[in-house]
């Protein structure tokens, strides 16, 4: 028989704090950001993959000898998981593009998108905090899709699949008579 110390740690969470500086990451509200966020099991599924570092990224790949480098595919960097995301040249294009997007449609302005912002997503999940989350959410999405076939992420790609998803939600509240409260959340978008 097997024993298990459930008392340790995860490897995943340990490799997180230690890459970015921070002791004692409450991983518990993190894996609830993308079930109050969205009803998509496809958005779950990436995200528990994100912060288990199982996503298929060159470093990974190349570990696993997939792949005869682990360099970014834009880039000359190493291509982790938080490259993959959050660093690399193409995908900081992407992130600078959302950020002026999202500053300019009427929900509270941010500043910065951190590493731990785009990988975690932001705990508050009412109101803009859940709109927020869901637009992050679906910009991995759209940040996975492309570096899958080799291709740049754009904001053009996450705008449509956001106008997709939310007629999607449109209908569903519709079905479910929450029209109201659909409007009410997503009134700027």
């Amino acid at each position: 028989s097997i024993n298990y110390n459930l008392s340790e740690k995860p490897t995943a969470y340990r490799r997180w704090e230690a890459e970015f500086e921070i002791e004692n990451i409450n991983f518990e509200n993190i894996h609830q950001i993308p079930f109050m966020a969205t009803r998509l099991t496809e958005i779950h599924t990436m995200q528990f993959k994100i912060i288990h570092r199982i996503v298929p990224c060159n470093y990974w790949l190349y570990k696993l000898k997939i792949l005869e480098s682990e360099q970014c595919s834009f880039c000359e960097n190493v291509d982790n998981i938080t490259h993959f995301f959050a660093t690399c040249d193409s995908v900081r294009y992407y992130w600078n593009s959302f950020l002026i997007w999202w500053n300019n449609i009427g929900y509270p302005q941010i500043h910065e998108l951190t590493d731990t912002d785009i990988i975690f997503g932001f705990p508050m999940c009412k109101g803009e905090g859940k709109i927020l989350n869901v637009c992050i959410l679906l910009s991995k999405k759209i940040i996975l899709n492309s570096k899958r076939i080799n291709k740049k992420p754009f904001l053009y790609d996450f705008l449509t699949l956001l106008k997709n998803y939310i007629e999607v939600e449109k209908t569903i509240n519709m079905k479910n008579n929450n029209i109201t409260e659909f409007e009410d959340e997503w009134r700027l978008l």
